[in-house]
């Protein structure tokens, strides 16, 4: 898991690039990992990279879990993801699924940019964490060896 202090301080940016690359990747929800607040103050879990299983050409939502939602952002329509590797910052639409269940949340625009920018790879391991007050999902990339 990465430090919250090693969060940068970056200017926020909006970026609408859609992904529709033949390397689109699935982000397994499967493997997540539920991980404590870290004294407190924020909500965390990890993803292994997985290879897609349905239409390649398609990007891939990001899934936040039930329980995250349920915590912090239940009520979020737009939160900024921020790449811990790089600083930059992802202006993201909390999209709410009709029919899926109170506390069903995805994230598209900005995690497309996201992938687009940073290229995970089958192996490689995000890790997530939310801020408290729930306004950044912060994201670090850690590749396979």
């Amino acid at each position: 898991m990465f430090d919250m202090n090693s969060k940068k301080d970056s200017a926020k940016q909006t970026n609408g690039v859609k992904v529709e690359d033949d390397d689109i990747i699935y982000i397994s929800s499967d493997d997540e990992k539920k991980q404590q607040p870290t004294r407190g103050r924020d909500w965390c879990w990890t993803k292994h990279v997985t290879e897609a299983v349905g239409n390649w050409k398609k990007p891939q939502t990001l899934h936040v879990p039930s329980w995250i939602v349920k915590a912090a952002l239940k009520n979020r329509t737009t939160i900024w993801l921020e790449s811990v590797d790089t600083g930059r910052n992802y202006k993201s639409t909390v999209m709410t699924p009709t029919g899926r269940g109170e506390n069903v949340r995805y994230i598209g625009d900005g995690w497309y940019s996201y992938l687009e920018d940073h290229k995970p790879r089958l192996g490689d391991l995000l890790d997530f964490r939310v801020t408290k007050p729930p306004n950044y999902i912060l994201v670090m990339l850690t590749r396979r060896i």
